[in-house]
């Protein structure tokens, strides 16, 4: 597309930290690992070197590459291997995902009584392990509260989507005291799970922070610098659809990319 005379392009590229065959996530300096990394700086040096043979590099080019989704590595340290002269080993079982998924919740025993999985490790482990520990909130938190239901996005930063969007703030944007928010934010602001990378004998807290509708909006204040100035993420106190969640933050992305556009160009020597 770029050489194609098309001035703004975007791409997405797929997390390298991922098998992409259902093979579950590596660890550091596991060889999959390593050798994946090569195989993108290979396509990342050709792709640049094709975009130099049309006239198009970072003299007359603003190349913006960032993270997305707070993606950091989940699990134990590999000891006595550095990945490049001796990779590293993790647990490793016969079937996918290849570092194993284990039930921690004792196959879905009562939360109320809940001390944590009775045996861990498990048996047969041979390795550190390797992934994310999820968690059915529905199973933490009950199916309702105050009568009320609820869904979430997965992820490491879930969005809570609560039936009937109760608001934090009222018809002329006053932040109000809402009973059922309240009563979610308490619940989840209180649970606790079994976290074997964090404490392999008690249960540990399952939020770091909890933001809110008013919070979010805050938040978004300006700063000295336009490159600085954060936006508001979409809350989880209002109900969407995939498709419109979607739309929003699809909007913000690109709200955002011609911020950086804009900043970038006013930077630039006059006589550009």
């Amino acid at each position: 597309m770029q050489e194609a005379g098309i001035p703004v392009t975007y791409a997405y590229i797929s997390d390298v930290h991922d098998r992409h065959d259902g093979g579950g996530a590596y660890g550091p300096g596991e060889a999959g690992y390593v050798a994946a990394l090569k195989g993108y700086d290979n396509a990342f040096a050709a792709f640049f070197q094709r975009l130099a043979a049309d006239g198009i590099n970072k003299s007359n080019t603003l190349f913006v590459v960032t993270a997305d989704e707070n993606d950091h590595y989940a699990g134990q340290q590999a000891q006595n291997c550095d990945g490049v002269n001796t990779p590293c080993q993790y647990n490793t079982v016969g079937t996918k995902p290849f570092h194993g998924q284990y039930d921690l919740t004792n196959a879905g025993q009562n939360v109320s009584t809940w001390i944590g999985p009775s045996v861990w490790p498990p048996a047969g482990t041979n390795g550190p392990f390797v992934g994310e520990v999820g968690y059915n909130l529905s199973w933490l938190l009950g199916n309702k509260i105050d009568n009320t239901g609820s869904d979430i996005s997965f992820d490491s930063a879930p969005s809570f989507y609560i039936n009937g969007q109760p608001q934090a703030v009222d018809a002329t944007g006053n932040v109000v005291v809402n009973p059922v928010l309240r009563d979610f934010e308490r619940a989840a602001a209180n649970l606790k799970a079994f976290d074997p990378y964090l404490d392999a004998t008690q249960l540990t807290p399952v939020a770091r922070y909890l933001v809110d509708a008013p919070t979010l909006g805050s938040s978004a204040t300006p700063t000295s610098s336009c490159l600085r100035t954060p936006l508001a993420t979409p809350t989880s106190e209002v109900a969407l659809d995939g498709d419109v969640l979607g739309r929003q933050q699809l909007a913000l992305f690109l709200s955002r990319l011609e911020l950086v556009r804009r900043c970038w160009l006013r930077r630039q020597p006059a006589s550009r």
